[in-house]
């Protein structure tokens, strides 16, 4: 197996605009675009040396800010689509419909023209896959619907994604905006908004919610099997689910064990190996062990030795075997951005904790084993800040992410501090 020809492509999540970036509010919409606009100079001066405006700025959509749901609501006339508000999940499983799909793709790209941007990928969250579709539990007919309901809406909502990233890639293919929509990233389940959802104004109902979901045996192969449906319905290799680890309880795949759970279960089915990925962020991996640096007094230290000895990834501690390497063969995406060592308290700016230098010795030693023979012949790396409060600091970390990238792909890996 080949190593370290992968290009890496610096990429950056649009959640760190809280409310999204679709808007027919013509003040933010000129707002949004001049911040914009700072990123994509940055992205051409640090990749490419020069500023061409012309060229668009790789990013990962994140499909859909509430905001932006409302405005696409509004913009889509198809019959097919109920009256009134729905849900972003209930939206996006209306792209199953050809109609719907066609008026959706064409909205996101006169967007992205109107930004000059350019999707290479989805970000999403859809804890409902992982609920179970049993019909042996008859305790409670009002939860069992609840639960069944919320996902058959998950798994027509990858549906509606996959559909919506083949239309959306059909429109891009004669243009200079590049491959188009390379993964969709998902988070594996979470508990907290599976309660959130299926509350209910009986209250017994709501207790009985919490017992159920918390005490749920089997949820990774119920968010496998509604994969497997997803992608039965819309067989395409070229746009695979990108699995999200995050740690905490409160989520499904939070460790490393139920990680290797997940990429076991995948390595034995020929179809979910062809169509589901991982997507490694750096900071959740840290934080739940699967990801560990040398632990140094000085992050300059730190940082070098990392550079020289590589990480300990899956908790292989070097000692790779042909079946660990499975690990690598599926990554797919990466995401990366700042991170406090001892909890997740959410996305922090290159610098707040670790120096940029430390990011660049991680994502030299991913590269190094990635293989490229597994039909990938480039990596998206995105940046991801939600609700970032100043662009400033995104704009100074997305500098350092490109330099990072531009670095192992004229040649690799960047030399250390």
């Amino acid at each position: 197996m080949s190593h370290s020809n992968v290009k890496l492509i610096p990429g950056i999540i649009t959640s760190c605009f809280a409310r999204g970036i679709f808007t027919n509010d013509s003040e933010r919409q000129q707002k949004i675009k001049r911040w914009l606009n700072q990123l994509n100079e940055v992205y051409h001066q640090e990749c490419f040396g020069e500023n061409n405006p012309s060229r668009p700025m790789p990013v990962e959509l994140y499909v859909l800010m509430q905001k932006d749901g409302a405005f696409l609501r509004s913009e889509i006339t198809a019959r097919e689509l109920p009256e009134g508000d729905i849900s972003v999940i209930e939206l996006l499983g209306y792209c199953k419909y050809s109609s719907v799909c066609e008026q959706f793709a064409e909205f996101i790209w006169q967007q992205c023209q109107l930004y000059n941007i350019m999707p290479i990928g989805f970000a999403t969250f859809i804890p409902g896959i992982c609920r179970n579709h049993s019909e042996e539990d008859d305790k409670n007919r009002i939860l069992k619907r609840t639960l069944t309901d919320r996902r058959f809406e998950s798994i027509s909502a990858l549906v509606g994604l996959r559909k919506l990233a083949q239309s959306l890639n059909k429109k891009m293919s004669n243009s200079h905006y590049g491959e188009g929509i390379r993964n969709i990233e998902i988070v594996c389940g979470s508990r907290v908004e599976g309660l959130i959802q299926s509350s209910d104004k009986n209250k017994e109902t709501d207790s009985e919610c919490v017992m159920i979901v918390e005490n749920e045996e089997g949820s990774i192969p119920c968010l496998l099997n509604a994969l497997r449906e997803a992608i039965e319905q819309t067989n395409d290799v070229t746009t695979p689910f990108s699995l999200e680890m995050e740690p905490g309880e409160l989520f499904l795949a939070n460790s490393l064990n139920t990680l290797r759970e997940c990429v076991e279960q995948i390595s034995k089915d020929n179809l979910l190996k062809q169509n589901i990925k991982l997507n490694v962020d750096v900071g959740h991996y840290h934080l739940a062990n699967i990801m560990k640096a040398p632990k140094e007094s000085s992050i300059v230290n730190r940082h070098a030795q990392l550079a020289l000895t590589g990480m300990d990834l899956f908790g292989m501690n070097g000692n790779e075997t042909d079946s660990t390497l499975d690990f690598y063969t599926m990554i797919g995406h990466v995401h990366v951005s700042d991170f406090d060592e001892k909890a997740h308290w959410g996305d922090l700016p290159f610098d707040t904790i670790h120096r940029a230098e430390y990011f660049t010795a991680i994502l030299n030693n991913l590269a190094k084993k990635l293989p490229s023979d597994n039909g990938q012949n480039s990596m998206v790396v995105s940046l991801e800040l939600e609700a970032a409060r100043a662009i400033g600091t995104v704009e100074k970390s997305y500098r350092d992410l490109c330099r990072s990238c531009q670095a192992w792909n004229e040649g690799g890996p960047a030399s250390g501090p």
